[in-house]
């Protein structure tokens, strides 16, 4: 019965399957912000966990507030740069961690007479043993040093704790820009996308144009808009929509960086997925998981339209190997078991499905 079930909903389109994604309630169906720290977390090397929070305004100056998430988003790349720590902050600073000795960087800044002060608290353990404090001084805004006294500080930390940061992605994270301002709006943009909701998308997008604006030869825009123009599309296609125009206009961001701009920083580095023989190795050379995910479900899609179900199955596999909490893939792959008579995965695929989004059409 259920096999007879997903063979018919094979052929129906894919908008009739599911919801626009909200509820009756008009809640969404999935839990983005989750969805998308875990995604995160799966992404982070095996290492140290260090645990980075919003710092505090000091001065409580008008026009300063985007430091409080800014520095330490600047803090977390600079990290991630190690390849060998696990940082969290943002959405995932709140996540419990299993480590019993991870660092929190905590601290706050003052904006007093030109000049910006920021102090660097770092302690360890949940009992918050204090390990040490940094400070940097420099005039502000607009200086250069607003990003090397950071980044030499972190360099401190990361070699007390035994790790020592990959020399070019720390640099690339470093030398990214050498305006606040641009990163200001960086910051700004980066806050807006990672509230995931729809209604933010827009503001994002102007953020991240912004910071073209102002320093076209940083990478950092075209990263926003990479970013947010491949969660765009992924969040439209787990509404059943088309989401391959925003795919197309990351592919775009990306092509205009890696002609424009000075070498990336860090992107979210996807874990490689197995190569099919029926498919060309083409995924993008940035390491963006949404992007990589996208083009295994389109080659899936491909094979379902050519009637290619264990083809088609394999890429659908890919795409979840690389975005775990893919609920359309795990639809397809549901689809894709059951026409290969394999009902035991269709109906464990299809519930692992529902999970992640209980607005799948039952």
């Amino acid at each position: 019965m259920f096999r007879s079930i997903i063979k018919v909903l094979a052929l129906l389109p894919i908008a009739l399957l599911i919801s626009s994604g909200a509820n009756a309630q008009g809640k969404s169906c999935i839990n983005w912000q989750r969805l998308m720290s875990d995604l995160e977390i799966s992404q982070m090397p095996q290492g140290r966990a260090v645990r980075i929070l919003e710092f505090q305004n000091f001065t409580k100056k008008d026009g300063d507030e985007w430091m409080t998430h800014g520095i330490p988003l600047y803090l977390s790349d600079l990290i991630s740069a190690s390849g060998s720590v696990r940082p969290y902050s943002g959405t995932t600073a709140s996540y419990p961690l299993s480590d019993t000795n991870f660092l929190t960087i905590s601290g706050l800044f003052q904006n007093l007479d030109g000049k910006l002060r920021i102090f660097i608290r770092v302690t360890e353990g949940s009992a918050g043993i204090f390990i040490q404090q940094f400070e940097a001084t420099f005039p502000y805004p607009d200086n250069k040093e607003f990003f090397t006294k950071q980044a030499a500080i972190v360099e401190e930390i990361l070699k007390k704790i035994g790790a020592s940061p990959d020399q070019a992605k720390f640099s690339a994270v470093r030398d990214a820009t050498s305006s606040t301002r641009a990163y200001e709006s960086y910051a700004k943009g980066m806050r807006a996308l990672h509230s995931y909701s729809s209604g933010n998308f827009a503001a994002a997008k102007l953020w991240f144009e912004d910071t073209k604006r102002i320093d076209y030869r940083s990478p950092l825009g075209y990263q926003g808009l990479i970013k947010l123009y491949s969660f765009e599309g992924f969040y439209q296609r787990q509404s059943g929509k088309n989401g391959a125009t925003l795919f197309q206009n990351a592919g775009i961001e990306l092509t205009a960086m890696q002609r424009l701009a000075k070498p990336a920083p860090l992107l979210m580095t996807a874990k490689k997925a197995k190569v099919l023989s029926k498919e060309k190795p083409h995924e993008p050379k940035i390491g963006d998981p949404l992007m990589q995910n996208n083009i295994a479900f389109q080659e899936g899609m491909a094979f379902v339209q050519s009637g290619d179900w264990a083809t088609a199955r394999e890429a659908f596999r890919r795409a979840v190997a690389i975005v775990p909490d893919d609920a359309m893939s795990w639809y397809y792959i549901s689809i894709s078991s059951s026409n290969l008579g394999d009902n035991n995965a269709s109906t464990d695929a299809y519930q692992r499905a529902a999970a992640i989004n209980p607005c799948l059409t039952k």
